[in-house]
């Protein structure tokens, strides 16, 4: 582990010639956005950040503003209500647009942290291939430090949804380092780096998705306009999420549902819609009904899981992500 240590220090590069803005949307935490916070500047001392409070409660945001009082290079923002991960998402990059010119932008959840080189890995990388314009790290469970939670994704027709192949393993940094870095089908928003150049050729986030399947869509936008989404196996990050599926509440199951349905239909047309919303409707819900009924879920999740997948046929696509 000392020489992996001594190696990594030893390639890191000097990202102070690269601007880079940091965008982090949150809502009702106060510790954890914190420690997100001092992980990104211990990985980018000069970076900016931009953190978007989506939460109605203005007793957290009153704490989350004095914990950030003596913060340099930290704006913080306040919504009236909850935005959307998607809209907000926007609403900082927008921000950071007012503010200059930027090379990078950097996505970062709420609740996750970066390695100390995970930023100057991103952008070495990035800087490497022109077509490359999203790039994201390995991303371990913040709790169980070797088993990765996200790692790069793969578009499985068949089933319509992401096999992410590390999912749940247990590898060391020591096996990632020795990977090497792989174009993917997508990338988690959780800890996503973009070119800048990617809010000039792709857009912005599309706002149609409130939750869940923004980072989908802008990865596969990505691709279809001709460029690569890459995974870093050797940037690392932590995510501090559960290991069981979290997707319980009847919240993230509408959304999950809603997102899951505008996403294939804004991406397929003809046979290939029909299949991928069968594939989706069909093991999604399958696999949901399983869950709730191993894990004593009540007839209003299943429920919330119903109305999600009948608002996304009903929901209009508008293309609302371009300025």
């Amino acid at each position: 582990m000392l020489n992996i240590e001594k190696k990594r220090e030893k390639d890191r590069v000097d990202v102070n010639d690269k601007k880079l803005a940091v965008v982090i949307v949150t809502y009702n935490r106060l510790q954890s956005v914190a420690k997100a916070i001092q992980s990104v500047f211990n990985s980018c001392p000069d970076c900016t950040i931009i953190l978007i409070d989506n939460s109605p409660n203005t007793f957290c945001f009153e704490n989350l503003k004095r914990s950030l009082e003596k913060c340099k290079n930290v704006f913080l923002f306040k919504n009236p209500y909850n935005y959307g991960f998607a809209k907000a998402v926007n609403q900082g990059i927008r921000i950071v647009m007012e503010k200059g010119k930027y090379d990078y932008i950097l996505l970062l959840n709420d609740d996750a942290y970066l390695d100390k080189y995970c930023i100057p890995i991103l952008i070495e990388t990035l800087e490497k291939d022109e077509r490359s314009l999203l790039a994201g790290p390995t991303i371990f469970y913040y709790r169980f430090p070797n088993k990765v939670w996200s790692a790069g994704g793969y578009f499985d027709s068949f089933t319509s949804r992401i096999i992410i192949p590390l999912k749940n393993k247990n590898v060391s940094i020591e096996e990632l380092s020795n990977l090497s870095v792989k174009e993917v089908d997508f990338l988690t928003g959780c800890v996503l780096m973009i070119k800048y150049k990617a809010i000039k050729e792709i857009g912005l986030f599309d706002e149609n998705f409130f939750f869940y399947s923004e980072d989908l869509d802008y990865s596969f936008r990505v691709k279809k306009a001709g460029y690569k989404c890459i995974w870093v196996p050797s940037a690392i990050a932590w995510h501090d999420i559960q290991i069981i599926d979290r997707f319980n509440s009847t919240f993230a199951l509408y959304n999950l549902a809603k997102s899951g349905i505008i996403f294939r239909r804004k991406h397929f047309k003809g046979g290939a819609l029909v299949v991928n919303l069968m594939n989706f409707v069909f093991f999604q819900t399958t696999h949901k009904f399983f869950y709730l009924l191993l894990n004593k879920g009540n007839l209003s999740s299943i429920n919330a899981w119903f109305r999600g997948i009948i608002d996304g046929f009903r929901e209009p696509l508008i293309n609302n992500y371009r300025d």
